[in-house]
């Protein structure tokens, strides 16, 4: 989502977050604001892009704004990170909680890597055949050992895995000019029809 807002735009560094709400115009639950992670901004135009997903009947409602619909906006809130001058960097996230390294893609200097978590659908089975039970009681050395390498050893092998696949694809200064582009163009084309 893209909004028009220079103050927020000028102010935002990487990690802050805005409180957005539907306001008093757009009558309706949900009533109260929601924090959502400043994705991206651009001072020279006073732009600042929101990664939204559409989970719940708040992000429904978002999505379906259209051009010129206003908002109540809070922010930039919470404490942002400043990454020094010098070597690349490496974030890992997955999903929306990519949205603070995206100020970060704009400098040229990250590399990012999309992960998603473990399902408890699949951990509580796995758990249960390797012998630990859900009363902590009957645990077997086996089964207490499958759950520290399920929450622990399994995820580093993944993250590192991850990481040495995206080494060689860098999202460049470029590149996000071209993605920023594109998102713009297909915000303006739902605004027009």
């Amino acid at each position: 989502m893209v909004l028009h807002a220079p103050e927020i735009a000028a102010a935002a560094v990487p990690g802050q977050f805005l409180m957005v709400g539907l306001g008093l115009t757009q009558v309706g639950a949900p009533f109260l604001p929601r924090p959502f992670s400043v994705g991206w901004r651009d001072r020279a135009t006073g732009s600042v892009g929101l990664l939204i997903r559409e989970f719940g009947a708040g992000t429904r409602r978002l999505a379906r704004l259209r051009h010129g619909d206003q908002l109540l906006l809070l922010g930039p809130l919470g404490r942002g990170f400043h990454i020094p001058a010098g070597r690349p960097i490496v974030c890992v996230g997955g999903g929306v909680g990519l949205a603070p390294f995206l100020i970060v893609v704009g400098r040229g200097r990250l590399r990012v890597a999309v992960l998603g978590a473990l399902a408890v659908g699949i951990a509580f089975p796995v758990l249960e055949l390797a012998g630990l039970e859900a009363d902590g009681e009957s645990a077997t050395p086996f089964g207490l050992f499958t759950l520290a390498a399920l929450y622990s050893l399994l995820p580093a092998a993944i993250k590192l895995g991850a990481v040495a696949l995206v080494a060689g694809y860098p999202i460049t200064a470029t590149r996000l000019r071209r993605i920023r582009r594109l998102i713009e163009a297909r915000a303006a084309r739902t605004a027009s029809g």
